[in-house]
């Protein structure tokens, strides 16, 4: 073997050592620090604010997410899916106006409200309300923990952080956007009582997966406000709720369960959104 020969296979063998060595410690560090399946840990925020957390492995029961975060008192709850993808600057000022005001009555009528807790979107903007507002009204957010990242936790996979003015996290298994839908859904039924307390879901903007949301919740006949003027997904049910017409296949499924759906307003003051609530939380 020519001496060439050798260091270039030398020089290969290196390469892949260190290849190796570089994967074991991105798996070791990912390793450490994951939260252990249903054990309760506090996240801290960069900018002070604290949350508690728990990782839901897959089929675990909201009753046990809720005795593990403690939030044993029953209240009505709101969950809230949806996004804020393609939101023109006045869009999003509209949508933060309508979520200022739903905070606020949240903090005015004990609810509890339930997102997906990134730092994005309508998430991001349900933090700022609440962390303006200086609100203590319980936040929970839910996402998958494969897709996200937070103080403690640095997911060298991550496509979102979490949001930090939530109070509380559940991050559960599985590696798609969308796999925390059903848990949202349960665990808002759950801190209701089961039916003790009303419970409300709503959409706002949103894409696919939020049709999705939009779809289990008819298909489970939890009533759901539309929030019209806010894009894309919200919209188009808007729209094919009032003219009976839609080629999206989901939509005419939604539209087929004669579903509890109603409309709010980008436009509408916080007095008609405070007194439509109140309308819809008078219910059982």
């Amino acid at each position: 073997m020519s001496p060439e020969l050798l260091i270039g296979l030398v020089i290969v063998l290196m390469v892949l050592v260190g290849v190796i060595v570089i994967l074991r410690l991105r798996q070791s560090v990912l390793a450490i620090a994951r939260p252990a399946p249903g054990k309760v840990f506090n996240i801290a925020f960069a900018n002070g604010t604290k949350a508690i957390g728990v990782y839901s492995p897959a089929g675990t029961k909201p009753e046990y997410v809720r005795d593990q975060l403690k939030l044993t008192t029953a209240g009505p709850t709101l969950f809230i899916v949806g996004g804020a993808g393609a939101m023109s600057a006045e869009d999003v000022q509209r949508t933060q106006r309508i979520i200022d005001t739903i905070a606020e009555f949240a903090q005015e009528n004990g609810l509890i409200l339930i997102d997906g807790g990134t730092e994005s979107g309508i998430m991001q903007m349900a933090g700022d309300s609440r962390r303006r507002g200086k609100y203590n009204f319980p936040l929970i957010g839910i996402a998958p923990l494969s897709k996200v990242k937070f103080p403690g936790y640095e997911n060298l996979k991550a496509e979102g952080e979490l949001e930090d003015s939530h109070s509380h996290f559940i991050l559960v298994e599985g590696d798609a956007w969308g796999v925390e839908s059903a848990l949202i859904q349960d665990l808002a039924r759950c801190l209701s009582g089961f039916g003790t307390y009303p419970m409300l879901g709503m959409l706002i903007n949103g894409g696919n997966v939020a049709l999705g949301e939009l779809k289990m919740a008819v298909e489970r006949r939890i009533p759901m406000i539309i929030l019209e003027g806010s894009g894309r997904a919200a919209d188009q049910v808007a729209t094919a709720i009032r003219t009976g017409e839609t080629s999206q296949i989901m939509i005419k499924q939604i539209m087929a369960e004669q579903a509890d759906l109603q409309f709010i307003k980008t436009t509408d003051s916080p007095e008609r959104v405070k007194q439509r609530l109140t309308q819809r939380y008078a219910r059982r």
